[in-house]
């Protein structure tokens, strides 16, 4: 067998319980601060070429942002169109609370004005002026003309209403809770996605990692390969299988660099940037304790869940409303007053026996009293109302039962995912030591190639698995924190 090389062949241990190559050196790291703090000594050109390598640097720097889970859940909920939309919404339902709350003074306040041009008049008899009004024979002067003015108003103020007013507001407010409820309900789905993608861009970054130092150990061993003597002991099979399982890796790595940059053009998308590459600072959700009971978060779910608030504040809204609409039927007290101011600069006479309709002013108020006689259109919708109230009932205990099985459920696959990832560490620990042996005794020249290549495989797809099992565990975490409404 030829002579081998003592060079790394494969990854070493190092590199493999880092999860991937040192960040810090990666491609995607600059690293500004080994030059800017030695002190060095050298030619003006070389000086010259650190500081156009430096700018380079700083300028690709740019495009490169480092983002916290949190940091990215909040950009993202703030840019959604879809939940701007939503709030919209709770804009609109909250104008409707205060048009209810208008009602309760001064609800109705006209005003009528009448404007017109009317021709003087003048007395054929030559009476005085104050006389006018008694001579019936006045007759009108086209070449004087004056204007006629006429203004009516009406208020009224309910003073007794039997609660309509009250309950008619409160049934508003709880309305709009329920439109409010609705939006954090589709926020929760929002950030369910959100969260995936996060975690979607840690997985692409460290499998990326991965397959870069994947493809260098397949080179390499490629190239050892290579350098064997015709009469080396490995059979030409393992030789086969080897050139298979290399296209067959390099077909995924293919999959895993063109994944990458799909989530990162995602996110982009969703943070509502563009050509701006982030890179994650948080590797797991790690918010949950996977000792926690189910009880416990069963009862965290019925009362944080925003589907059971909805539900309650709907069924508050049809209770107000039942009570407004009952107090319909019952006599409105109200306060009226109203006037009505009519004037023309016609001559009118002093006297306050003799009116004229010409020039005066009337001011009126009084109390009132209004009462509806429509009974069996109030006593419908009294019952509609009703029928609404127990469906919403009904309603609260389906959800209640939904939301039970939803946690039930997400705290399974929680387990399960937490057990899956925590079985795939101690399989790609045992892998490390395995591929470390066989490293070894390759090196010492008491191994064979295969068992080398064997081993090479079954490290990079337990890491690959561990890796993906870590992604899984994530995402179900945030669906089990998403079940008992505390997904931010």
């Amino acid at each position: 067998m030829a002579e081998r090389s003592n060079a790394s062949v494969l990854k070493t241990e190092d590199s493999q319980g880092s999860g991937g190559s040192n960040p810090s050196l990666s491609a995607e790291s600059p690293t500004l601060g080994l030059f800017l703090f030695l002190p060095i000594r050298i030619h003006p050109m070389r000086t010259l070429f650190v500081l156009l390598f430096l700018l380079i640097e700083v300028v690709q720097a740019q495009d490169t942002l480092i983002i916290s889970y949190n940091d990215f859940l909040q950009k993202g909920i703030e840019f959604a169109p879809l939940l701007k939309a939503e709030q919209e919404k709770i804009n609109t339902s909250l104008s409707k609370v205060k048009e209810v709350k208008a009602n309760r003074f001064i609800p109705k306040f006209d005003i009528t004005t009448n404007h017109g041009v009317m021709p003087g008049v003048s007395s054929p008899a030559g009476l005085p002026r104050d006389e006018w009004h008694l001579d019936p024979n006045l007759k009108n002067e086209w070449s004087d003309w004056s204007i006629f003015t006429q203004v009516q108003f009406s208020v009224a103020q309910p003073v007794f209403t039997w609660g309509a007013l009250s309950n008619a507001i409160n049934a508003s407010k709880a309305g709009a809770d329920v439109v409010v409820y609705q939006t954090e309900m589709k926020q929760a789905d929002y950030s369910m996605n959100l969260t995936k993608l996060y975690f979607s861009m840690v997985l692409a970054n460290q499998l990326s990692i991965l397959a870069d130092e994947a493809v260098s150990t397949i080179n390499k061993a490629k190239k050892e390969l290579d350098n064997l003597d015709d009469d080396s002991d490995i059979e030409e099979k393992e030789l086969f299988k080897f050139k298979i399982y290399e296209q067959q890796f390099l077909i995924k790595a293919e999959e895993i660099y063109e994944n990458k940059r799909f989530v990162q053009y995602a996110i982009n998308m969703a943070l509502g940037t563009k050509d701006i590459f982030y890179k994650p600072t948080t590797d797991s959700l790690s918010q949950l304790n996977d000792q926690i009971a189910l009880p416990v978060l069963e009862l965290e779910a019925l009362a944080n869940r925003s589907e059971i608030k909805a539900i309650n504040s709907a069924s508050n809204a049809v209770e107000f409303g039942v009570k407004a609409q009952k107090a319909q039927r019952l006599p409105l007290v109200y306060f009226g007053l109203g006037g009505e101011y009519v004037h023309t600069p016609r001559p009118v006479t002093s006297q306050p026996l003799i009116g004229t309709r010409f020039d005066y002013l009337n001011v009126f108020y009084s109390f009132g009293i209004r009462q509806s006689l429509n009974f069996g259109v109030m006593n419908a919708k009294v019952e509609q109302l009703n029928h609404q109230l127990k469906q919403a009932e009904l309603s609260k205990d389906a959800v209640g039962q939904a939301i039970l099985f939803d946690v039930s459920t997400a705290y399974k696959d929680f387990k399960i995912a937490n057990i899956k990832k925590s079985k795939l560490s101690a399989a790609f620990q045992t892998s490390k030591e395995w591929l470390r042996k066989e490293q070894i005794d390759y090196d010492l020249g008491l191994g064979e190639i295969k068992n080398l290549v064997e081993a090479m495989k079954m490290n990079l797809e337990l890491e690959a698995e561990f890796k993906q099992s870590q992604y899984e565990l994530s995402v179900k975490e945030a669906m089990l924190l998403k079940a008992i409404g505390k997904l931010n």
